[in-house]
C-alpha cells in the first residue's frame, strides 16, 4: 500500500512538472511547441506525457486550467473590483485559449470547450458583479461580453503598428474599458 501511495505522488509530480514545463515552453517557443520539447523540459519521456494527456488538446486544457487558477488566486476581491486586472490576465492567456480551441476544430461544440467557457465565466463573475455594484461599468454587461472583449483585445494586435505587444494591448484595453464604463467621466480624454 505504501508503494502505491508513492506512485500516485510520483504520477502527480510528473503531471505537475509537465504542466509547468508546457507553460514555460509555450512562453518561450509559442503554443505550437513540439511535445518532445515539453517532455524534455519536464524531465520525462514522451510516453509519460501521453500517459498524462491523451493529446495536445488535453495538455492545453490542463495548462489553461492552471493559468486560470493562477488568475483567480492572484486577484483578491479586496483589491477593488479587479475586473480590469482579470481582463488583462485573461488577455495574457488568450494565445493558449486560442490554441486550445483551434485543436478542437471539427469536434462537437459540446466536448471540452463548454466547461472551459464556464470556468472563464466563473473567473470573471465575482469581479464583474463588484464592478457593477460600484457603478464602474454598465449594469447590463455580461460575463460572455467581457470574455468577447478580452478576445477582441488580444487578437490582431500586430496590425496596430505598435512595436511591443504590451503597448498595443494597453491601448486596446483602455478603449474597451472606456466603452464598458457606466460613468461618463471614464469616457473622457
Amino acid at each position: 500500500m505504501q508503494q502505491g501511495a508513492g506512485l500516485r505522488k510520483d504520477a502527480r509530480e510528473n503531471r505537475d512538472n509537465l504542466i509547468q514545463a508546457a507553460k514555460e515552453a509555450m512562453s518561450e517557443h509559442g503554443v505550437d511547441v513540439p511535445l518532445e520539447v515539453i517532455s524534455e523540459k519536464a524531465g520525462t519521456t514522451r510516453g509519460t506525457l501521453y500517459r498524462n494527456f491523451a493529446d495536445r488538446t488535453e495538455l492545453y486544457r490542463a495548462v489553461l486550467e492552471s493559468e486560470l487558477r493562477s488568475v483567480t488566486d492572484s486577484i483578491s476581491e479586496n483589491d477593488g473590483c479587479g475586473l480590469f486586472e482579470v481582463m488583462r490576465k485573461l488577455i495574457e492567456v488568450s494565445d493558449l485559449y486560442h490554441a486550445f480551441t483551434t485543436t478542437m476544430r471539427g469536434e462537437p461544440a459540446s466536448t471540452d470547450r463548454k466547461p472551459i467557457e464556464e470556468l472563464l465565466k466563473t473567473v470573471v463573475a465575482p469581479h464583474l458583479a463588484t464592478a457593477k455594484r460600484q457603478s464602474i461599468i454598465r449594469a447590463d454587461l455580461t460575463e460572455a461580453e467581457v470574455l468577447l472583449a478580452c478576445r477582441m483585445v488580444a487578437m490582431g494586435w500586430r496590425l496596430d503598428g505598435e512595436a511591443a505587444k504590451a503597448d498595443a494591448i494597453d491601448k486596446r484595453l483602455l478603449l474597451v474599458i472606456r466603452g464598458m464604463a457606466a460613468d461618463p467621466k471614464f469616457n473622457s480624454k
